[in-house]
């Protein structure tokens, strides 16, 4: 099966669909067989999954991915690692602008503003976490007071530092809780709100795992950085 978007590329939060043809050999890590039931049943449905982070009990070679499910006690999410072979393919996290109809009222606003600047920025602003999750399932995992995950990808420092000032505005003016991350040039990720604080060092999420880094190469990450915040 062919893989449209490279496995080299960056995974986490990026849309995975699998073959509809799973089976419980294709997967590893699932804590009991009633996961792995669900998992071969969500796939059948056609349902794309996502990407994270590695962890140390996955399966060497084999690509690490995610799935979060409601059910009558809440949400509960799954990790899991499947074989490169049964990838269909891999695609960017969905924009907040094609899921924006869909959310809850009181996120209307929030999201209408967001997309706008965004827009003026020039830059792809996407979601993922319950947004994405109730998009692919149809099901409700939003709620009135739900948090927005949103994953932006600035094209220079500047643009990064023009959204960090955007958010703040936005996160003062409305009662959504705007959570998410900063894309890097890399693919690595770091939360905003750290991006946005002075500690001396932000935890960088990437395909291999967090780490800890200096703020300064946090900012020298887009080319021809500015003085960082």
């Amino acid at each position: 099966m062919a893989v449209t978007t490279s496995p080299a590329s960056p995974l986490r939060h990026r849309r995975v669909w699998l073959n509809p043809a799973l089976n419980q050999d294709d997967v590893a890590g699932c804590s009991a067989p009633t996961a792995t039931a669900l998992l071969i049943e969500w796939v059948g449905k056609g349902r794309p999954l996502v990407g994270r982070g590695a962890l140390p009990h996955d399966t060497a070679g084999w690509l690490p991915l995610g799935l979060a499910v409601v059910d009558a006690g809440g949400q509960a999410r799954r990790s899991f690692c499947v074989p490169m072979h049964a990838v269909l393919r891999i695609k960017e996290p969905l924009s907040l602008a094609e899921v924006a109809p869909g959310l809850p009222p009181a996120m209307h606003g929030t999201a209408l503003c967001l997309v706008q600047r965004a827009g003026e920025i020039g830059m792809p602003l996407r979601v993922y976490g319950s947004v994405f999750w109730q998009q692919a399932s149809g099901k409700p995992y939003l709620h009135e007071s739900s948090d927005l995950d949103l994953l932006a990808q600035p094209g220079s420092a500047d643009d990064a530092r023009r959204w960090l000032e955007t958010l703040k505005q936005i996160d003062a003016r409305f009662a959504v809780r705007i959570d998410g991350e900063i894309e890097l040039p890399s693919g690595e990720a770091v939360s905003w709100r750290e991006l946005a604080a002075s500690g001396k060092k932000i935890l960088v999420k990437s395909d291999a795992g967090p780490s800890l880094r200096p703020r300064a190469s946090v900012w020298a990450a887009w080319a021809h950085a500015a003085q960082p915040c």
